[in-house]
C-alpha cells in the first residue's frame, strides 16, 4: 500500500491550448491542496502554433513546480504522453490532456486509489458531452477493440490515468514503436482501479484529433494489439476456396445431368471482381503488419525535445533505448 507518497507528477499534453493552460493549472492546484503529497507539473507542448509555451513559461516563473518540454513539431498526443512519461520524476504519474475534457480534479480520486494499493488508476468515461458524430466513431472503435484485442476494455474507453512508478518502468523497458501507451499499459496487468467520470465538451479551439488521425490510430491499434485480422484473412481464404470448389462442382453436375452450360462471361466477371477485392483487402492488411514491423525495426524517434522549461529529469533519457532524441536548451 502506498501510504506515504513523496511526489506525484501530472503530465499535461498541450497542442494549441493557450486559453486552457491557466484554467487547467488553477483547477489542478485546487485539487492538489486536498492531497498530502508533493506535486510536479510537467507540460509537454506538442508543437503548438499559438502562444501555449509562453503561457507555460509565465506560470513556471511563478511556480517552481512547473516544468515543460517543447517538442520540435506535432508528434501526436500519444507520443507527447510518452515524452512526459520519460521525463517525469514522480513516484506516480498522471497523464491527461490540458483541454479540460478530462477534469483535472480526477487527481484526487487517482491518488486516493493509488494510496490504497492500485498500481494503475483509469478514468473511465460513463458519458461524453459531444455531438452525435463525435460519439459514433468512438463507439464503433471501442466495440471493435473489445472484439479484436481487449474483451474487458471499458465500453466508452479512457484517455486519462495515473500509473505507479514500477508500471512506468515496465512500460519504458518495452518501448514498442507504434503502440498506443495507454493500450500497452492496459495490457501489462498490475492491480487496477477505475474512476468513473463524464467527458466534458471542448471549451476552446478545435481538436487536433481529426477524423483521419482517428482512423489511422484505429488501424494502428488493431494491427498492433490483435492477431485476429490475420486469422480472419486465413479463414476468408479457406471460405473463398470452399465457395470456388462448390461452384465448380455445381457446373460439372449441371453439365453431366442436364446438359446445361452456364453462361461464361457473367460468372467469370463476378469471380474476377470478387477475388480481386479479396486479394486487395488481404494485401492491405498484410502491408499494415509489415509497416508496423518496419517502424519497430527502424526505431525512428517518437518525439524530439527542442527545449525545456524548468528542469525536467533529463537523466532518465539516457536509459532509454533511443525512444526520443533530446536537444537541451533550457529557458
Amino acid at each position: 500500500m502506498n501510504t506515504t507518497p513523496d511526489l506525484v507528477s501530472v503530465v499535461g499534453t498541450v497542442f494549441n491550448e493557450s486559453e486552457n493552460i491557466v484554467p487547467f493549472y488553477e483547477r489542478l492546484m485546487i485539487a492538489a491542496e486536498k492531497l498530502d503529497c508533493k506535486i510536479e507539473i510537467l507540460f509537454v507542448d506538442d508543437g503548438s502554433h499559438d502562444d501555449s509555451s509562453a503561457k507555460i513559461l509565465e506560470l513556471a516563473k511563478k511556480d517552481p513546480r512547473i516544468k515543460a518540454l517543447r517538442l520540435s513539431k506535432n508528434f501526436g498526443g500519444f507520443n507527447a504522453a510518452i515524452a512526459g512519461l520519460d521525463h517525469a520524476e514522480g513516484d506516480a504519474i498522471m497523464i491527461t490532456a490540458v483541454d479540460l475534457q478530462e477534469p483535472p480534479e480526477l487527481l484526487i480520486d487517482f491518488v486516493e486509489n493509488w494510496k490504497e494499493g492500485a498500481d494503475i488508476v483509469w478514468a473511465v468515461r460513463t458519458a461524453r458531452k459531444d455531438s452525435f458524430f463525435k460519439k459514433l466513431f468512438p463507439r464503433i472503435f471501442y466495440w471493435l477493440l473489445r472484439k479484436l484485442a481487449f474483451p474487458d476494455f471499458p465500453e466508452q474507453g479512457m484517455d486519462c490515468g495515473l500509473f505507479d512508478r514500477r508500471v512506468i518502468n515496465a512500460y519504458r523497458n518495452l518501448r514498442e514503436r507504434t503502440g498506443t501507451p495507454f493500450y500497452t499499459i492496459y495490457s501489462l496487468g498490475f492491480q487496477t482501479a477505475w474512476v468513473p467520470y463524464v467527458r466534458q465538451e471542448r471549451v476552446a479551439h478545435e481538436s487536433g484529433w481529426t477524423f483521419w488521425r482517428r482512423m489511422a490510430n484505429a488501424i494502428d491499434t488493431v494491427t498492433t494489439y490483435s492477431y485476429k485480422p490475420i486469422r480472419l484473412i486465413s479463414l476468408l481464404g479457406i471460405f473463398v476456396s470452399f465457395l470456388s470448389l462448390i461452384y465448380g462442382i455445381t457446373i460439372i453436375l449441371q453439365w453431366i445431368f442436364f446438359g446445361f452450360d452456364m453462361p461464361g462471361w457473367p460468372s467469370l466477371v463476378i469471380l474476377i471482381l470478387f477475388m480481386g477485392g479479396v486479394q486487395i483487402s488481404v494485401l492491405g492488411v498484410i502491408a499494415e503488419y509489415i509497416f508496423i514491423n518496419n517502424k519497430n525495426t527502424v526505431k525512428s524517434p517518437r518525439y524530439i525535445v527542442m527545449d525545456v522549461i524548468g528542469k525536467p529529469n533529463m537523466s532518465l533519457t539516457h536509459n532509454l533505448p533511443k525512444s526520443g532524441f533530446v536537444a537541451l536548451k533550457e529557458k
